[in-house]
């Protein structure tokens, strides 16, 4: 028996000594910075844990002190309990509890960082704290053991009354200019002796891609209702490549509340890109816009593409040109944005085109070069051109129809000359997809219009009767996906999310919705989804 407990012992040191170390080789069963993994026999649960020398732990998933979720030393397991649903820690990180400890960098994402160019990634974190005196570093590369790649973070402008302690930094990594044909970038951030887990991520392709890519869009979302259940079906699909969000984004007023949306996020905007649209939830809140223009490093893509604020932008992926565009400021022929907008697109068209001449809307155009950038072109804003939704009272639905028009009057002429594909929005909360529609008509000379409000912040039922031009509907949780293929058909997808026993948020929201019964229903931790609406768009 001696001998047993002997041999326990050994191994329980050897292993957090190999926890210790085991993050330089980037070993993905680890926990960050320290912490391991207990092992456990309660299904996805998975325990994180921290060694005596550094029993503080702190979360980029496990944000202490909001909605159950708690990050706790040896005694106990690391868990996050969200609206009923538990989900793994798994970038718990481990340090001491010294009031002289560097702030562990959190809310990791990628942003887009080049409109013209392969192989540019822009990562964006925070510092909760300390900055340590040689500051913020982005280490990179193409594999997880080689990390020859080194730049410095650069710090954003902030609020300091609003942001306090709190920091913002954004690197950029040219990786396509140190490797041929990279598709995926290994990264960790460093501030002083602390070192992030070793991320992936994927390393945007401004042309077509040889392969399927990817794009999830999903706008409305938030932390609470059934937005937590999105996320973790978001984070559970693997073939997203990029994420698009098309507005109203945290809707949080404070950084805290802001952290606490990066933090549950993290796992999946750490490795891909996350696109961004100014939402009227940002743009509204003094607060929540500095939030948002601090965050988002929005002007670096905005002052590449030409434009004078950093409100609207443009950029390539997978040879789709997006134009992400403000609704809520001024549109009309005589706004700066309607001239930078018609600007871009004209440009965008002429390079899928080569010639206005040889354009063709069935097939994009005639003699396209696979190292032509652009195939697609889509418009992103918040507010939508075309909606069926019904707003509650008068005043609402004359103000929403007046809002639809002036919009279909200041675009919708763009739209149609320089043939944009896709126009993506959010604003109501249902999903709803049109055929090709132009003046509220069908006209294969207009854009497919795909509305996904559908995050998760309450979501919204009442309708307007069916209109010739609509295509489909519901008034689910979920989010859109569009894979782009090499031989130039697009294909969209929209995922409802599961959110049954769930009430709906008009019934009471997810306070009837008791964890109990969602585990002893599903029997586990990631809300179940089915594709509820399948389409090529031609």
């Amino acid at each position: 028996m001696r001998r047993v407990w002997l041999l326990y012992t050994v191994v329980v040191l050897v292993g957090m000594r190999i926890a210790r170390g085991a993050e330089a080789e980037g070993d993905p069963n680890l926990c960050e910075h320290g912490a391991f993994h207990e092992p456990t026999h309660r299904g996805h649960v998975v325990h994180c844990m921290c060694p005596q020398d550094r029993p503080m732990c702190v979360g980029t998933a496990c944000a202490v002190g909001f909605g159950g979720e708690e990050c706790v030393s040896l005694s106990s397991s690391c868990e996050s309990v969200v609206h009923g649903y538990k989900s793994d820690c798994t970038d718990c990180e481990c340090t001491s509890l010294t009031s002289d400890t560097c702030a562990v960098p959190t809310s990791i994402f990628v942003s887009l960082s080049n409109a013209e160019q392969d192989g540019t990634v822009l990562v964006n974190f925070a510092l909760e704290g300390k900055v340590c005196e040689e500051g913020p570093i982005l280490h990179f590369g193409s594999h997880r053991l080689h990390l020859d790649g080194r730049v410095f973070a650069t710090k954003r402008e902030a609020d300091l009354a609003l942001f306090g302690e709190t920091s913002i930094w954004s690197a950029e990594a040219f990786i396509g200019h140190r490797y041929n044909n990279v598709t995926e970038m290994f990264y960790i951030v460093q501030n002083g002796p602390v070192v992030t887990r070793v991320h992936s991520t994927v390393v945007p392709q401004a042309s077509e891609t040889e392969a399927p890519f990817t794009i999830a869009v999903v706008g409305d979302m938030g932390t609470s209702y059934s937005a937590p259940l999105v996320m973790h079906a978001l984070k559970a699909d693997a073939s997203i490549q990029a994420l698009l969000h098309p507005g109203d984004i945290s809707y949080a007023f404070k950084v805290p509340e802001v952290n606490l949306f990066f933090s549950r996020f993290q796992s999946l905007t750490s490795r891909v890109p996350y696109i961004v649209a100014l939402g009227n939830h940002e743009a509204n809140n003094p607060q929540v816009f500095s939030a948002y223009a601090t965050r988002f490093p929005t002007d670096v893509l905005a002052a590449r593409s030409g434009a004078e604020s950093a409100h609207w932008y443009s950029a390539d992926l997978a040879g789709l040109h997006l134009c992400v565009i403000d609704s809520q400021d001024a549109l009309d022929t005589r706004s700066e944005q309607h001239k930078w907008l018609e600007k871009d697109l004209k440009q965008a068209h002429a390079r899928r085109a080569g010639s206005p001449k040889t354009q063709s809307r069935s097939t994009g155009a005639q003699g396209f070069s696979p190292k032509t950038a652009v195939r697609w072109i889509a418009v992103v804003l918040h507010y939508p051109l075309y909606s069926t939704h019904r707003r509650v009272s008068e005043s609402e639905r004359r103000a929403k129809e007046l809002q639809m028009q002036g919009l279909r009057r200041d675009l919708e002429p763009l739209l149609e000359q320089y043939h944009v594909d896709l126009v993506f929005c959010g604003h109501d909360h249902v999903y709803e997809r049109t055929a090709r529609v132009l003046h509220a008509e069908r006209n294969p000379n207009g854009p497919f219009h795909l509305l996904v409000g559908t995050g998760g912040h309450n979501i919204y039922e009442s309708w307007y009767n069916l209109p010739q031009y609509d295509e489909f509907r519901r008034a689910v949780p979920g989010y859109g996906k569009l894979t782009t293929f090499p031989n130039h058909t697009m294909l969209w997808e929209f995922v409802e999310v599961d959110i049954s026993p769930c009430v709906r948020a008009d019934l009471g929201g997810d306070r009837g919705c008791p964890a109990s019964k969602l585990h002893s229903t599903h029997g586990k931790f990631i809300p179940p989804t089915r594709v509820i609406d399948s389409t090529w768009l031609s």
